[in-house]
């Protein structure tokens, strides 16, 4: 007597499936096994993205100064590296913030 008795159809593209098959063959594992490993040991967790909300101007403010650098470097062929160390600090700062708020060493 089968121990599983429901039957689930999944339908999936060429790719997807490519990648089942090669994830399966490097586990040595069937599709049917690696299907409910994944089910048992996957936990959803609920990303608060609020941090980075709070940080989304910064990123903007960022994002426009570096690619002002790229701008002038391609324009005068140099870059003002003062500036350049101004927005990778900021940068740094934010993500040790985001690192530290979502408890991520």
């Amino acid at each position: 007597m089968r121990k599983r008795k429901i039957e689930k159809t999944l339908y999936l593209s060429e790719e997807e499936n490519k990648i089942l098959e090669e994830k399966c063959k490097k586990l040595n594992l069937s599709k049917s096994d690696y299907i409910r490993k994944l089910i048992k040991e996957y936990t959803p967790i609920k990303a608060d993205m609020s941090i980075l909300e709070k940080h989304r101007d910064e990123f903007k403010m960022i994002g426009n100064g570096l690619n002002t650098i790229a701008r002038d470097a391609h324009r005068y062929g140099y870059i003002k590296e003062r500036d350049l160390n101004h927005y990778l600090t900021w940068l740094n700062d934010i993500c040790d913030d985001i690192k530290f708020n979502l408890n991520i060493e």
